[in-house]
């Protein structure tokens, strides 16, 4: 046995030390101090697991599942729209895929993080998930902040909320917002939601943006659950030129409903319109 091979699974069982007692039903509690390691990456050369940067984000996925496949198109998208902050990407997946067929599933998904090899699948057997894909967040302590397991929606949308959190510039309460949107309240006046919506469309296509942004307001006021009303309050900021507040629109569409494609493109060309 090499040295870096004993390196790893020292480290490896350092980890399993501290993650195997509370994972197996609710995961690590923040706080507790993962393990660093050395390991191969599929672009060639080593590179250590974690670093110093203000979040650690490591990224377990399976290069031949769609999950997989699905997620790490976010998180390519995710990737674009930190990019600048002091955020450390890696991506993790089991040796038992080539570099080949690794390298071919994350350019096609566009994901630019390092990918390491995980050795006999230790450190996801150290870390005891249930399934993948899922998301490890530590800060530059190397202190775990939050497991985010696989979720059909709002996957990315979760995993970019705690990092922001993390880095102090998001509150509390948005990051609650994206992890627990909003539901339809019990008993509200659903028409008048959706009147106030159709209102707010006809009033943003003529270009009457004030107006259509009362309108919308009052929509979401009545029924917070409408994916299409967030992306139409996100598109009529986005037309005042208030992208930063648009973002947040598109999000809370998004953690309603993570394919809708008017919340997707316009998030995408506000983030574009900001990095101008």
């Amino acid at each position: 046995m090499t040295v870096a091979h004993r390196s790893l699974l020292m480290a490896c069982a350092v980890l399993w030390a501290g993650l195997h007692s509370p994972f197996a039903t609710a995961h690590a509690s923040n706080g507790t101090v993962i393990a660093d390691a050395e390991l191969a990456t599929v672009q060639g050369g080593k590179r250590h697991l974690l670093g110093k940067e203000g979040a650690q984000i490591l990224f377990f996925f399976r290069p031949d599942q769609d999950h997989s496949r699905d997620v790490m198109k976010q998180m390519a998208l995710c990737e674009r729209e930190l990019s600048g902050k002091p955020l450390r990407w890696t991506g993790i997946v089991s040796d038992r895929f080539t570099p080949a067929e690794v390298k071919t599933a994350i350019g096609e998904a566009g994901v630019a993080m390092p990918v390491l090899l995980d050795a006999g699948d230790a450190v996801y057997g150290a870390l005891e998930a249930a399934q993948l894909p899922f998301v490890v967040i530590a800060d530059g302590a190397h202190k775990l902040i939050a497991f985010v397991p696989f979720m059909k929606i709002n996957f990315c949308e979760t995993v970019k909320a705690r990092v922001l959190f993390q880095l102090g510039e998001i509150t509390e309460k948005q990051l609650a917002d994206v992890l627990s949107p909003p539901a339809s309240k019990v008993g509200v006046d659903l028409t008048a939601a959706r009147r106030y919506f159709k209102l707010a469309g006809m009033l943003f296509k003529s270009g009457n943006l004030e107006k259509a942004l009362e309108a919308v307001q009052k929509s979401l006021e009545i029924d917070a659950a409408q994916a299409p009303a967030h992306a139409l309050h996100g598109n009529i900021l986005s037309a005042q030129d208030k992208c930063k507040d648009a973002i947040v629109a598109f999000d809370k569409a998004l953690a309603l409903d993570a394919a809708h494609a008017e919340a997707l493109a316009g998030k995408q060309a506000c983030v574009d319109k900001l990095k101008k």
